[in-house]
């Protein structure tokens, strides 16, 4: 099981988080589709709505269809198998700060509202490399 997690994790990471990666995360339902319904990924090389050929939106679909199952083989991992908790290329101290950083304590006052400018998972991606 641990395999299959880190092979689903290492792919996201490779081909969409990374500055090389091929595919781009528009958001659920962000991408429309000629044709069809409304899509998440897209290639980077991929061609405007209407410039695209039927080969093209074929191979959008297709990787919409295969990041959709890897998806749920990814949360049903993370539900039903306790040794295996989610990574989301995060250690845990920056876990840790985002959830202190969440929202200010009810009682704070102007000056103890902490710093929202910082980005800490585009930091911690930035010190990321995968080990293999």
């Amino acid at each position: 099981m641990d395999d299959v997690l880190h092979k689903i994790e290492t792919l996201y990471f490779e081909h969409i988080v990374s500055e090389d990666g091929i595919l781009d995360d528009e958001g659920e339902s962000n991408v429309p589709l000629e044709n069809n319904n409304n899509v998440r990924y897209t290639f980077t090389d991929s061609n405007d709505y209407g410039k695209r050929s039927d080969n093209e939106i074929k191979k959008i679909k297709c990787i919409n269809d295969c990041m959709e199952a890897l998806s749920l083989v990814h949360m049903f991992i993370h539900q039903n198998c306790e040794s295996f908790k989610p990574m989301y290329f995060m250690p845990d101290s920056h876990q840790r700060k985002l959830i202190e950083d969440d929202a200010p304590p009810d009682d704070a006052l102007p000056d103890d509202v902490p710093d929202t400018n910082s980005d800490p998972l585009s930091e911690c991606l930035e010190e990321m490399t995968i080990v293999d």
